[in-house]
This record gives structure tokens, C-alpha cells and sequence, in this order.
């Protein structure tokens, strides 16, 4: 997609409720990624969401899904957040192919690991600050330059709060 890519696209897809919020995280990696991809993920994560922790997968962690394709009613999205009703809910989910697409040809495990992150961390925003919509800036921004996803500064993906 020339000029950005949409990091939550088609807005917020709805699932059954659950309940909760804190800040620790629950990673469930359903793709195995290799030691090198997953380190880059944690590193950013910590960077962009400094205050989770991804302790363990208690009862009130946010589930973090990295799965490989994103559902076929939102084929386009690298990663969802889902609510019920008015509450974004305890659960998204991060799509390896699809940011493999965004990423345009770049393999390399510290820049998929970052581009994973920030999508996930873009994700759990949503949760965390119970928003639907997106900011102009930030993390919360609903698109960012394809060169961006993946690259040395995570600058552009700090959560911007007014």
C-alpha cells in the first residue's frame, strides 16, 4: 500500500466478551519464532510499552496473539484488537504474513521482530487506554511509512498522550 499501511485496519473487529485489564502480558507465539525474532520482539516491546510485563499468562494478562495469517473477514490487517460492545477486550492479535507483506522483501530477525512488536504494541494500546480510534501521532497512529515498520528507531511508534 504506497504512502503508508494500516496498522489496525477496517477499524476494530468484534468478539465475544471477556473481562479484565492489566498490564502484564501473555505472548502466545503460534509461530515459533526463532531465538533472534523473538529477542527483537521483547526489546521493543519494553521500549514501546514500558510499564506491561510479560510476567506470565495469568488470569489478568493481555493475550498477545502472534499467528500467521490475519481472518478472512480482515484479510488486509497486521493485527487486530478485538472489543465487545464499548470495551476493547484482553486479546489481540499480531499477523506474521501480513507484516511479512508490509516489510517488502526484508527477512531479517531484528527488523521482523521490531515490526511484530510495534503492531503488537500499537494493538495493546488500544486495550490499555480502552480507545477505539486512532491519534495523529504515536503509537495510535493509524498509518506509518512501510520503511518505518521495521526500522532502527522506535521514535515514531511512542505512545503521544495529550
Amino acid at each position: 500500500m504506497k504512502g503508508g499501511l494500516i496498522l489496525a485496519a477496517q477499524a476494530l473487529c468484534f468478539c465475544a466478551s471477556l473481562q479484565g485489564q492489566s498490564t502484564a502480558l501473555c505472548i502466545e507465539d503460534r509461530v515459533h519464532l526463532d531465538a533472534r525474532t523473538r529477542a527483537a520482539f521483547d526489546r521493543e516491546i519494553d521500549t514501546l510499552l514500558p510499564e506491561s510485563a510479560s510476567a506470565g499468562c495469568g488470569v489478568e494478562a493481555l493475550l498477545v496473539v502472534i499467528a500467521f495469517d490475519a481472518p478472512a473477514r480482515c484479510p488486509s490487517s497486521l493485527g487486530l484488537a478485538y472489543s465487545s460492545q464499548a470495551r476493547v477486550m484482553p486479546k489481540v492479535e499480531v499477523f506474521l504474513n501480513q507484516v511479512l507483506r508490509a516489510l517488502a522483501g526484508i527477512r531479517a530477525p531484528v527488523p521482523v521482530g521490531r515490526a511484530l512488536a510495534r503492531v503488537a504494541a500499537h494493538e495493546a494500546a488500544h486495550y490499555f487506554l480502552q480507545q477505539h480510534g486512532h491519534d495523529r501521532d504515536g503509537l495510535l497512529r493509524e498509518r506509518f511509512p512501510e520503511w518505518q515498520l521495521g526500522a532502527d528507531s522506535s521514535a515514531p511508534f511512542l505512545l503521544v498522550r495529550k
